[in-house]
């Protein structure tokens, strides 16, 4: 049993009288109490990183403690056991992932964008979407918002909702606020006040900002206010974050006042210019080409490359948008239905529509026609490579064009963080 150890090599001795003949010797021991620190010191070094791997933040504390080298595993001289006194990192470990809900949730964008942290609630009234969701995520999406008992849900620190959008969509009624799927959006904003998470993040179409002369939007900030936030929006195209489609969507960023003092900044969002275009993402091995005699491409000189940074260069014959439609004008896309249109490689896509089922999206790649396959739109929405589609080939074409862009979402996300709001060691 030792009794004695030496705080110069760390020998350890029994008997005091051995303890003392050590200590008296003309040769000095060998001084390993600096070895032994370093390789601990070491240790802890190893197992903070491995820890800070799984997203752990660790908290180091100095303090002055006799350790027992077992803990440690120091190699020095076999089979006997000292102690040493030595500056231990005291360890607390904290679980630093956040928990979000995910509310008309789809099949994921907000949950991509947000993956290294927890997801404690989905939710979507889509049947197909719900698949595709618990697929992907191992999650058990709740079916219906209205259903959903607010006293019972757990405490989160993210709120994430694309609310529907037809109440808002050009393509729709534009009925906003009056529109019955506005209840939604009701529902939304009781679940804010009734947790009070420290951060929202709201996404819809375009047509948000310009419906009944911008009144909307002033009255959804002018809502989030009265719950205690500080609320910013911005108009964010997924252009400039490296996706070669043109789809403008409007971003609201809501930070709770107790915890925030200032708003979220867009700005630099804003001024991001990742530019890639079609060739850049699609597969150019697809030679799955339409025949030549159901389409007619322009000439060079009238592929233009518009502000969006499409490039219309053909259309399939059929018959032109009646209303509007002058004599000579066939060049212009305008004149052509959406479906319709061709467009070049060396430019973007057009926005994917959640009405477009068949997924009939015609790019040239200056040999032929064909469509976009499924994996490309997703890929140029931003879906990682690895998601896993729905069985059905016409759910997956109207999924992605309603989905939200998740390299969008993590564009934001990694803000949040660069401003202060988030604390993430991982970013």
């Amino acid at each position: 049993m030792v009794k004695y150890s030496c705080e110069r090599c760390g020998k350890g001795f029994s008997q005091k009288s051995h303890y003392d003949s050590h200590n008296r010797r003309k040769t000095p021991c060998e001084n390993n109490a600096d070895n032994i620190k370093s390789l601990i010191d070491k240790a802890v070094e190893e197992k903070l990183k491995e820890l800070n791997n799984k997203n752990l933040i660790i908290v180091n504390e100095e303090v002055n403690e006799e350790v027992n080298e077992e803990i440690y595993t120091v190699e020095q001289q076999p089979s006997q056991s000292k102690k040493i006194k030595i500056n231990k990192k005291k360890l607390e470990i904290v679980d630093n992932k956040l928990k979000f809900i995910d509310l008309c949730s789809g099949i994921g964008g907000f949950h991509f964008g947000l993956k290294k942290h927890n997801c404690v609630l989905a939710c979507d009234i889509n049947k197909c979407c719900r698949e595709s969701y618990e697929t992907n995520f191992n999650i058990k999406c709740k079916e219906d918002i209205f259903e959903l008992n607010v006293s019972e849900l757990c405490d989160f620190n993210i709120l994430c909702a694309g609310f529907p959008c037809q109440p808002f969509s050009s393509a729709g009624l534009k009925k906003g606020m009056n529109d019955d799927r506005s209840k939604v959006y009701n529902t939304i904003l009781n679940i804010v006040l009734e947790k009070q998470p420290r951060i929202v993040l709201l996404e819809n179409v375009k047509n948000l900002l310009v419906i009944n002369k911008g009144e909307v939007i002033k009255k959804i900030v002018s809502d989030l206010e009265k719950l205690n936030y500080n609320v910013s929006f911005s108009l964010l195209n997924t252009t400039n974050f490296g996706l070669a489609q043109n789809r403008e969507r409007v971003y609201i960023v809501c930070t709770n006042k107790n915890k925030y003092d200032i708003s979220f900044d867009f700005n630099n969002l804003e001024n991001m210019n990742i530019r890639k275009n079609l060739k850049d993402i699609i597969d150019l091995n697809n030679k799955e080409y339409i025949e030549e005699d159901k389409y007619v491409l322009l000439e060079p000189d009238k592929m233009k490359t518009q502000k969006s940074g499409l490039i219309f260069c053909g259309y399939l014959k059929g018959n032109l948008r009646k209303n509007g439609a002058l004599p000579n004008t066939e060049h212009l896309s305008r004149v052509h239905k959406q479906p319709n249109r061709i467009y070049h490689i060396d430019g973007v896509n057009p926005t994917l529509s959640s009405s477009e089922g068949s997924g009939r999206y015609y790019i040239y790649d200056g040999t032929g026609v064909r469509r976009l396959s499924i994996k490309e739109c997703f890929k140029i929405m931003g879906f990682p490579d690895d998601y896993i589609f729905h069985n059905k080939t016409n759910v997956n074409y109207s999924q992605i064009g309603n989905a939200v862009s998740p390299i969008t979402i993590n564009n934001i996300y990694n803000e949040l963080c660069s401003q202060g709001f988030i604390h993430d060691p991982l970013v």
